[in-house]
């Protein structure tokens, strides 16, 4: 019996392990298709509306509905959202519309 359970365990944390890794088999091409749709994004932490200006093969564009200011972010910056500091609240944002993080 705790053989099994043991196994199951195993089993579980391996899948754990794969969506916590997800990030790394996301290709530009996907992350760019599942951006396409998406006109705007909220951040939770402030409540502040980002647009999406511009969907390139490799980064993404946001003008700020609060400052007006338009920040650049690269898609290997959403795969690494979790360290990310600069433009971190954006970019844990995004990465999060596109599956790419959990908070």
């Amino acid at each position: 019996m705790e053989a099994e359970h043991a196994e199951q365990f195993e089993a579980g944390m391996a899948q754990v392990e794969a969506v916590v890794n997800k990030h790394v088999q996301v290709s530009n091409a996907e992350i760019r298709r599942r951006l396409m749709p998406v006109v705007s994004v909220k951040t939770a932490s402030m409540g502040v509306v980002n647009e999406l200006i511009e969907v390139g093969s490799d980064f993404v564009s946001v003008r700020s509905e609060r400052t007006g200011s338009i920040r650049t972010v690269t898609y290997g910056q959403l795969r690494d959202a979790a360290n990310q500091t600069r433009n971190g609240v954006i970019v844990r944002t995004l990465a999060q519309v596109v599956g790419l993080y959990v908070p």
